[in-house]
């Protein structure tokens, strides 16, 4: 994922950490240890927050601004859903959304909830595990699954 307001490239890596990459130079600028694997992060460019799914099923949320420095620790992270999140998460209206290989979708607040750990505001299951990144359109979430249905939700 690319931040243009810190002209980085946003990756995680298997070794359970996320790193911000100058996109000129190629450059680390910063490492985040997050600890698991993580996926596709989602960049939240008002708030200047990264969202990033993990294996565990849970999610790490860091600051940009505190990672400018050359290293940061995750502001909060959610507890996992059962399952690995293996797509990049939705952001709309201030919630992000999850979906894991066990079929959970999982919604937190996108601003944190003022502890280390958030807890989820809205959840449901799919009975099949989530194989499409999580959109939000109309005030629907809509998620593709293994079994091939599209799903969407009016999530409240």
């Amino acid at each position: 994922v690319m931040s243009r307001a810190t002209g980085e490239l946003l990756v995680a890596s298997d070794d359970g950490s996320v790193h911000g990459v100058d996109q000129a130079t190629g450059a680390l600028r910063w490492s985040a240890a997050i600890g698991a694997n993580g996926t596709t992060p989602a960049l939240d460019t008002g708030a200047g927050l990264v969202h990033v799914p993990l294996a565990d099923g849970g999610t790490a949320t860091l600051r940009l601004a505190d990672c400018a420095a050359g290293s940061c620790a995750p502001a909060w992270t959610t507890g996992g859903s059962g399952g690995a999140v293996r797509t990049q998460p939705a952001i709309a209206g201030g919630v992000v959304y999850t979906g894991s290989d066990s079929g959970a979708l999982t919604a937190y607040p996108a601003a944190g909830c003022g502890a280390a750990t958030c807890a989820p505001v809205w959840s449901t299951t799919t009975g099949s595990p989530v194989v499409g990144a999580p959109a939000v359109s109309n005030g629907r979430l809509i998620v593709a699954v293994a079994d091939g249905r599209v799903l969407a939700y009016a999530p409240g």
